[in-house]
C-alpha cells in the first residue's frame, strides 16, 4: 500500500497541473424577429454559432492577439488546448493550459473575438432579411405589370 501511495505522489509531482477556463454563451433565438422556426431550423442556427467559435479564422485571432500580449501561444497549441461543447442552446468555450493566468487570459481573448465575429454575423443576417423584403416588394411591382409573366430558368440551369 506505501508503494502504491509513493509511486502516486511520485506521479503528482513530476506531472505539471492543468488549469482550465471557460466561457459560456447563451443563445436565445427571437421569433417575433425571425418568424417561426422548426426545431431543426433553431439547432441549425444555433449548430452555426459552433462553427464560428472553432473556425480558422477566429483561431488565427486567438493566437495573433495572445501573441501582441506577450503569450507564448500558436495554433497549434489552440487546436490541442481548446475545446468547444454545447448544451442544448448553450456553448462552453474551455482553453487549458499549464498556466492560469494564461488560460483565463486566452478564454477571454477567445469570447471577445468569436463575440466580435457573432455579431458581424448578426449584422449581415438583419442586412439580408432587409435585401430580401426589398426584392419581394420589386417582384410585387413587377407582377403588376400588364402581359408580365414570371421567366422560367432554362432545363440546364444550375440551381444551387
Amino acid at each position: 500500500m506505501l508503494i502504491g501511495a509513493g509511486s502516486g505522489y511520485l506521479f503528482f509531482t513530476m506531472t505539471p497541473p492543468v488549469f482550465e477556463s471557460q466561457a459560456v454563451f447563451s443563445f436565445l433565438i427571437d421569433q417575433s424577429k425571425t418568424g417561426a422556426l422548426t426545431d431543426l431550423e433553431q439547432d441549425g442556427s444555433i449548430v452555426a454559432a459552433g462553427d464560428v467559435f472553432y473556425s480558422s479564422d477566429v483561431a488565427q485571432q486567438v493566437v495573433d492577439a495572445a501573441q501582441k500580449q506577450g503569450v507564448d501561444f500558436n495554433i497549434n497549441n489552440f487546436r490541442q488546448n481548446a475545446f468547444i461543447e454545447r448544451t442544448n442552446s448553450e456553448w462552453t468555450l474551455r482553453l487549458r493550459s499549464n498556466n492560469p493566468e494564461a488560460s483565463t487570459r486566452l478564454v477571454n481573448l477567445w469570447a471577445d473575438i468569436s463575440n466580435d465575429q457573432l455579431k458581424i454575423g448578426m449584422r449581415h443576417a438583419g442586412l439580408s432579411g432587409i435585401y430580401q423584403h426589398q426584392l419581394e416588394s420589386l417582384v410585387r411591382c413587377v407582377e403588376q405589370v400588364p402581359g408580365w409573366s414570371r421567366p422560367h430558368p432554362p432545363a440546364d440551369f444550375p440551381l444551387f
